[in-house]
């Protein structure tokens, strides 16, 4: 009875330590909004975000997922703030912030979108780690997470990258524990935080890949230890087959959803692209461009006589 109650009271003072380590890196983090401008690729997340918010698309940046640039507008967005049809996204994230002369505000809107995913973030871990080591252990985990300055420079800007590692360390808790119980719950639950965590960064599919391939070998010792498989074992398998297609199946509805269910090429060769291909067979093999251009833009061009932007690319004859 005396051990029970021990225990009893030993949850909310766990609860409270570490909600306090969070209220404490959010306090740290907020601070720093008044004493760092904007970094260089914050208007490009705001502007994508924006777009997706505002006008139903999503067509700044291919190559970077909606997710995390979503929860970057979302505070603008709420205050009022639109998009203002800039062609660059550049242009048009610092119209956002500058918007209504109330720069500081906006800045701050967007990066307060980013603070959700550093709590994410500390409250897996704790639950991991609680699970992994006991009580002390996920208090110190917490207490490294939220002091490490890595952790809190990035969850003090609007980018991708904090969003990336709470996304990505949520779903590899959820595989974890879906390794253990297969069920249709716990595949549920895999199959939205992958889509999540691939939805905030591309990258994060090499990491789920690379982590989750080793939490399968080191698994796969325990499951086939004994030299034959029981009916256990068996229907066990028989269940990851089925909860393994259910989370996949769910993760690209998810990911499909943060495009807004559309439908399209994820990629078309446009000037960017040639340029870059251009620029990388001149290097390899020495030889005359593969394409010519013709740009005329005012705003790169200050020189120019304003008229609109062209460009063209013309293959070299013999190529």
């Amino acid at each position: 009875m005396k051990i029970l109650s021990l225990s009893t009271h030993r949850k909310p003072a766990f609860a409270c330590l570490i909600a306090l380590m969070i209220l404490v890196g959010l306090l740290r983090i907020t601070l720093t909004y008044r004493v760092f401008w904007q970094t260089w690729d914050e208007p490009a997340r705001i502007a994508g975000g924006m777009q997706w918010l505002a006008e139903g698309q999503y067509t700044y940046e291919r190559f970077t997922p909606p997710f995390a640039c979503v929860m970057s507008a979302l505070g603008p967005y709420l205050a009022g703030v639109r998009s203002t049809g800039q062609r660059s996204m550049w242009d048009e994230g610092n119209a956002i912030l500058h918007r209504d002369d109330a720069y500081e505000r906006n800045l701050t809107l967007a990066r307060l979108g980013i603070l959700p995913f550093f709590i994410v973030a500390a409250l897996v871990v704790a639950a991991w780690a609680k699970v992994c080591g006991g009580s002390m252990t996920a208090l110190l985990a917490v207490l490294l997470l939220t002091t490490l300055p890595a952790t809190l420079g990035l969850s003090g800007v609007a980018g991708l990258d904090m969003a990336c590692a709470a996304c990505v360390i949520a779903a590899l808790f959820a595989f974890d524990t879906w390794l253990k119980r297969p069920t249709i719950g716990q595949s549920c639950l895999l199959g939205a935080t992958a889509g999540l965590a691939i939805l905030t960064k591309f990258t994060a599919v090499g990491f789920l890949l690379a982590a989750g391939g080793l939490m399968i070998v080191v698994y796969s010792f325990q499951f086939f230890r004994k030299d034959s498989l029981g009916n256990h074992e068996r229907l066990r398998a028989r269940r990851w087959i089925t909860a393994s297609a259910l989370a996949v199946l769910l993760c690209f509805l998810v990911i499909w959803g943060g495009y807004r269910f559309s439908t399209g090429p994820l990629f078309a060769p446009g000037p960017a692209w040639l340029a870059c291909r251009n620029s990388r067979r001149i290097r390899k093999h020495k030889t005359k461009p593969l394409y010519t251009w013709r740009i005329s833009n005012p705003n790169e061009h200050p020189a120019s006589s304003g008229e609109k932007i062209h460009i063209a690319a013309t293959p070299v004859r013999g190529e």
